[in-house]
């Protein structure tokens, strides 16, 4: 991969995953509603993180996926 290792670009990948996910379970927290998926939603966040996307939650664990696959070197 030239002057980035796989180990460093996989590792960003995946810290940015980890802050994309921790803002959408703040927001959660501060909206006092519900994480899982299976439980009933209280209220309806449509600011913070989730202003650029519906799910954040799914981007982050998407991100931290490839994340892993990259730095395993197995994409």
């Amino acid at each position: 991969m030239g002057k980035l290792s796989a180990a460093g670009v996989g590792a960003a990948l995946a810290a940015v995953g980890i802050v994309i996910a921790i803002a959408g379970f703040r927001q959660f927290q501060r909206a006092g509603t519900n994480v899982r998926p299976d439980r009933t939603t209280t209220a309806l966040i449509t600011g913070g993180i989730y202003r650029y996307s519906r799910n954040p939650l799914y981007i982050a664990l998407a991100l931290i996926y490839v994340g892993i696959a990259v730095a395993a070197d197995s994409v």
